[in-house]
């Protein structure tokens, strides 16, 4: 069945997905005896708040509205999913109130970019991929492919790298997040690319777009290159 405007939805265990849009009044996703997930592939509006406690993860895929607060709770994780060889999932969300990222937790879209040797930052051979920054190069005469998308309003995906004769990765995914009150950040707000091991030739980081009231916290903000451990890094988101 699916939920109406008035309904206030808990998912403490299992695996939602929600293929259609939807209004509801609460969520919380986590707290259960063992993991949970609500993955919404269509729009999502809560008229209220919504906590996203430990052990949660919500997946948001297409513009996604809140009335109340967020709270991304010790050990819940706010994403959206992995995508291949378009820009077909992102991270999409406006807060009415006050977002929450408490130490421990984390709104995440790491490695859920362009799949590894996608995207238009991709080149092969040895050198890097490019996003917001230009990959390192390493033996391509023409060197690395050039920036892409808006650094004004960054809201493209990283692409994925080339890592010749072990596993590539994957870029780094894409948010956008509009809160009306106070961004409060004591975990991890990430779009860092997939790291692979070993990697050379590594993936870019994706996008984090901030349009916030106020924003505060020691947490972490960052959409990095995968970590190399030889020849050339990716760049930066």
């Amino acid at each position: 069945q699916v939920p109406g405007k008035d309904d206030r939805v808990i998912v403490e265990t299992g695996a939602v997905t929600l293929g259609e849009a939807v209004e509801i009044a609460q969520l919380t996703v986590g707290g259960g005896e063992s993991m949970a997930s609500l993955k919404a592939t269509a729009e999502l509006t809560v008229g209220g708040g919504v906590d996203v406690r430990d052990g949660g993860t919500l997946s948001l895929n297409a513009p996604s509205t809140v009335g109340g607060s967020f709270f991304v709770r010790n050990g819940g994780t706010l994403t959206h999913e992995a995508n291949s060889n378009a820009e077909t999932y992102k991270l999409d969300l406006t807060v009415a109130e006050n977002v929450t990222v408490e130490a421990g937790g984390a709104i995440d879209v790491t490695g859920k970019g362009y799949a590894a040797t996608k995207g238009p930052g991709y080149v092969s051979g040895n050198t890097a991929t490019s996003y917001g920054g230009r990959g390192a190069n390493g033996n391509r005469v023409q060197g690395p492919e050039p920036c892409y998308g808006s650094i004004v309003c960054p809201f493209r995906l990283g692409s994925g790298g080339n890592s010749g004769n072990v596993t590539p990765s994957s870029g780094g995914g894409a948010m956008k997040l509009t809160v009306g009150g106070t961004l409060e950040i004591m975990g991890v707000v990430a779009a860092d690319g997939q790291y692979s091991r070993p990697a050379n030739y590594s993936a870019s980081g994706g996008s984090v777009w901030l349009t916030v009231g106020r924003l505060l916290g020691s947490g972490v903000i960052r959409a990095n290159g995968t970590p190399v451990t030889s020849f050339s890094p990716g760049a930066g988101g």
